[in-house]
């Protein structure tokens, strides 16, 4: 995909490994799950608590703010809670549909 072009759920689930949600947790997608730790304060204490906690990907999808790679490259990036997530045109993406500027074909994974 080319810089600018909406990332869909299925691409999230093909492509990325990583992801960070606005809240700034961090997690990691497999297939159709994602985990990632939550810190909570207990009672209003200074003792942090992290729980791991495992989720669909269709519910924690409109929370995503960055998608990265295998290589840990970010492939997609959503500016603000509720606007499309974005590609950004790097890491894997790069390859999947690119124009010959002279000729107009399309290019599919790096290959005419």
């Amino acid at each position: 995909m080319t810089k600018g072009l909406q990332v869909t759920e299925r691409d999230v689930r093909k492509y990325g490994k990583k992801f960070r949600l606005f809240s700034g947790e961090q997690g990691r997608i497999v297939g159709y799950l994602v985990s990632y730790q939550r810190v909570k304060n207990t009672k209003g204490k200074s003792v942090k608590v992290r729980e791991t906690i495992h989720e669909e990907l269709y519910r924690v999808f409109p929370e995503i703010r960055y998608v990265f790679d295998r290589h840990g490259v970010k492939i997609a990036e959503r500016r603000k809670p509720g606007e499309p997530l974005y590609s950004t045109g790097r890491g894997y993406f790069r390859n999947i549909e690119q124009k010959n500027k002279k000729t107009g074909e399309e290019k599919k994974n790096g290959k005419n």
